[in-house]
């Protein structure tokens, strides 16, 4: 009887995949909540494994979902900073984008929101619970300046966490 050739690497291994690097988020709760749960500061419920906006349902218990906990701690997970002439020549235009985008997201996903909007002097600083509401409205933004002939996208920078 031969023997198997014997891969250095393992029987088998692959090479043409991507490891996925590990995301230590100290906000991410641990295990499995009990169901139903319902956050005692925005409302959100956590029913069938996901949070969503559904009503209080009786005997649910009681926790502060992760959303709510960053925004207790100001610690975002997601930063737009919005630089150059675009942000002031459309600035009602990028609030709406911003607020518009914060709104479809949290409607679909509660814990994605937005924590602040600062305007400094280099810019506008957008910081978000998730990055979810983050990617989109840099999607947004950028069809925003594509539409608009007389501004440009050019000397704005998108900051990512």
């Amino acid at each position: 009887m031969t023997q198997a050739h014997q891969d250095p690497l393992g029987i088998g291994a692959r090479r043409d995949r991507t490891v996925q690097e590990y995301q230590h988020d100290t906000y991410k709760l641990r295990g499995k909540l009990k169901e139903p749960t319902v956050c005692t500061e925005c409302g959100t419920l956590f029913h069938k494994g996901r949070w969503t906006w559904a009503p209080k349902l009786a005997g649910a218990y009681e926790i502060i979902c992760p959303a709510c906990i960053r925004i207790r701690d100001k610690y975002p997970k997601g930063l737009l900073a919005l630089k150059g002439s675009f942000r002031d020549e459309q600035k009602t235009q990028v609030m709406g984008v911003i607020h518009n985008t914060e709104a479809k997201e949290k409607s679909d996903h509660p814990l994605s929101r937005v924590m602040t909007i600062e305007e400094q002097h280099e810019g506008l600083v957008v910081t978000t619970t998730d990055t979810h509401c983050r990617v989109a409205s840099v999607k947004r933004c950028t069809m925003l300046t594509t539409a608009s002939s007389n501004s440009t996208m050019i000397g704005t920078r998108i900051l990512f966490e």
